[in-house]
């Protein structure tokens, strides 16, 4: 094995195995390698990198969640990179080999934080994927052993010519040029300069671009006039959002949620895109789920990524896109606003045959345990998982994620009521993770 795969630990080597999601006996496109969640990775070869982001179903990386792929352009197979936390270069960027790309994680379809590392045959179309996963990649070890072990015999050492001492006319030459303040001084020109007895093409062609410089006689020039600085037009007012009247968040809001047909099913809201944000446990971690609209429409929607939690705890998210969208789908906005306390939201649970409408106030704006989420007293049951609590400006601020009790004050009184949890859409925890998408 390559001294660079020493620091890992193998948990799944190559070749035909258990899925660790299933048990079916199924062919391991790669080798599974484990330092620490969110670790640095290196480059084990260079090249170009092609693809630095969610994999989506269809495009050769459909499961595969944060993927980075470089193509060796000498042989053309690519070097895949999958399951990450997060990415360090770009689409475009060439690679060098040991250079830090990625950081481990557990995105896509993956049973915890790790490196799928897979080099498949060729780079196009879909990235190299082909149905026949055996016939798909090399195995990584002994291809990169091999990679290795041949650049090393091709490689030969180059020595560098022995610098003759330079005559006294050229030493004499080189001081005029030091007290010009062409060159550093003499010495390091000697040093460096004359290989064969003769000036280094570059180092002459810096004396050729200098000297002009410094010997030419010049007429000082006659500096212009300052002129006034023009001042700096106003920048444009931002338009002053304004809420809208609770009937119409009513409407937008129902057009815009589905149910999910899942088991028990659940609900979803619609975004901008095609893109379907509900609960993880709503979904179950499906690779598609099929949904229905309010107008009683059905559609195919397919994972692209669940949140990856923060450190050991969840957040009970999950994104998917919707096959073949048409461009008339109704959806809502992510809020920018902060979620404060005592604001009225509004929610709709997709049911099978109806959609309900509740409606309550924030109570607490974080849960002490896990901040990403707060407390609203919207008295939601389980059909409302998923779905979308809605802002007076017709914005998604939170989804609905557990139904518990809450404590709200009526005038000196406290009493605890029915209320829920919902994760909060504008924490950074959640935030990071989002823009990745919309």
């Amino acid at each position: 094995m390559i001294p660079a795969m020493n620091e890992y630990r193998v948990t799944s080597p190559f070749g035909w195995r258990p899925s660790p999601l299933n048990g079916n006996r199924e062919f391991h496109t790669g080798i599974d390698l484990v330092k620490t969640h969110q670790a640095p990775i290196n480059a084990f070869v260079a090249g170009e990198d092609i693809h630095a982001k969610e994999g989506v179903a269809g495009s050769g990386f459909g499961g595969y969640g944060i993927v980075v792929a470089i193509r060796d352009p000498e042989t053309g197979h690519l070097h895949c990179y999958a399951h990450l936390d997060s990415v360090a270069v770009k689409v475009g960027d060439k690679v060098k080999h040991g250079q830090m790309i990625v950081r481990q994680g557990s995105t896509g379809q993956s049973t915890g934080s790790h490196l799928h590392y897979e080099i498949r045959k060729s780079s196009s179309p879909q990235y190299g994927w082909i149905a026949d996963r055996e016939k798909n990649c090399f195995e990584p070890v002994k291809y990169l052993d091999d990679y290795f072990a041949k650049a090393q015999n091709n490689s030969n050492p180059v020595d560098k010519p022995v610098n003759k001492q330079a005559d006294e006319k050229t030493k004499e030459a080189l001081k005029v040029l030091q007290s010009e303040q062409v060159i550093q001084s003499p010495a390091y020109w000697l040093e460096n300069a004359f290989e064969g007895g003769t000036v280094r093409g570059d180092y002459a062609a810096l004396i050729i671009q200098k000297m002009p410089k410094k010997l030419a006689t010049s007429v000082p020039e006659t500096p212009n006039p300052e002129q006034p600085k023009p001042k700096p037009e106003p920048e444009p007012e931002k338009p002053v959002k304004q809420p809208k009247s609770w009937v119409e968040i009513e409407k937008i809001t129902q057009a815009a949620s589905v149910h999910v047909d899942v088991g028990g099913g659940g609900t979803g809201i619609l975004l901008k895109g095609g893109l379907l944000l509900t609960a993880k446990h709503v979904s179950k971690g499906r690779e598609s789920v099929r949904i229905k609209t309010n107008s009683r429409d059905w559609y195919t929607a397919v994972m692209i990524s669940e949140h990856p939690g923060v450190e050991k705890d969840a957040v009970v998210l999950a994104l998917y896109r919707i096959e073949k969208t048409p461009t008339c789908l109704p959806y809502l906005p992510v809020t920018t606003e902060p979620i404060v306390s005592g604001k009225k939201l509004l929610t709709v649970g997709a049911e099978y045959t109806e959609w309900i409408v509740k409606t309550s106030e924030v109570v607490n704006i974080s849960v002490p345990k896990e901040p990403w989420e707060f407390d609203c007293s919207i008295p939601a049951k389980s059909g409302f998982s998923g779905g979308a609590a809605v802002n007076e400006y017709g914005e998604v601020a939170g989804i609905l994620s557990n139904t518990v009790s809450v404590g709200i004050q009526r005038g000196s009184v406290r009493e605890s009521v029915p209320g829920c949890e919902a994760v909060n859409l504008i924490h950074p925890a959640v935030v990071e993770w989002l823009k990745r998408y919309i």
